[in-house]
């Protein structure tokens, strides 16, 4: 009797991963779309334009179909850039 291979499900993928670029898919890291980096970070897509413009937002891909993509790690990159290393002072308190 033959032997047949069924096929391995390899279950759902994750909304925004892609194969595409090689080094992610060999990573594992995610890649984000816009409407995943705009609803993590609630703003408006204009928002995230705006700062793509200014040179002011997370690092990005242009895929060859011409679709922008941010891996994960560049997103946490931004974000821990942004962190503001101390406190404000409190009101009526002496530094």
């Amino acid at each position: 009797m033959p032997s047949t291979t069924v096929p391995r499900d390899r279950g759902p993928r994750q909304a925004g991963h892609s194969d595409v670029g090689g080094r992610a898919a060999r990573t594992g890291e995610r890649l984000l779309s816009i409407e995943d980096v705009i609803a993590e970070l609630d703003v408006p897509r204009a928002t995230f334009y705006r700062w793509r413009q200014l040179g002011r937002g997370p690092k990005s891909v242009r895929l060859p179909n011409g679709k922008i993509r941010i891996r994960q790690s560049a997103l946490d990159e931004w974000l821990a850039s942004l962190e503001e290393d101390d406190p404000a002072v409190p009101l009526g308190r002496s530094a």
